[in-house]
């Protein structure tokens, strides 16, 4: 992994991307929670709120919910 960069705490997990990829970490341990393979690239924006994951690349937005 690249060194992680614009992490954010949210819904009791810390999210980050490393690289093109988004990283799903324990707050308290910062191991691997769930791999992040299934969002694709994230090139440019990651932002939780309401419940739902959105995340950027390009002009592109996409959402995601747990």
């Amino acid at each position: 992994y690249a060194a992680p960069s614009d992490l954010i705490r949210a819904g009791g997990l810390l999210y980050a991307r490393s690289g093109k990829k988004l990283l799903i970490l324990s707050p308290t341990t910062g191991k691997p929670i769930a791999s992040g393979a299934s969002y694709g690239n994230v090139t440019d924006h990651v932002v939780v709120t309401g419940g739902r994951l959105y995340t950027t690349t390009g002009s592109t937005v996409k959402a995601y919910t747990p």
